[in-house]
């Protein structure tokens, strides 16, 4: 038998908010979910790097959804 795993990261989705998203919500219900407790900072990147390594983002050293460039004193955003 094949198994598959498919992580489904949908950032500020609440378990209540699937009764309004019927097919996402069977989804769920035909598998497995786990409840998250966010960290600090609760932003998209550093929680789905928790999600991925099992580690806080003072292992992961993930701590923001962007790059402080020193050298440059700039910002740069994470894009895909």
């Amino acid at each position: 038998m094949d198994k598959h795993l498919m992580l489904l990261s949908v950032p500020g989705l609440r378990e209540r908010d699937l009764t309004r998203m019927p097919r996402l919500g069977k989804l769920t219900a035909a598998g497995d979910s786990a409840g998250l407790v966010p960290s600090f900072p609760a932003v998209t990147c550093p929680v789905q790097a928790n999600m991925t390594t099992g580690v806080l983002p003072s292992e992961h050293g993930v701590v923001a959804n962007g790059f402080y460039w020193r050298e440059r004193h700039e910002i740069e955003m994470w894009t895909a």
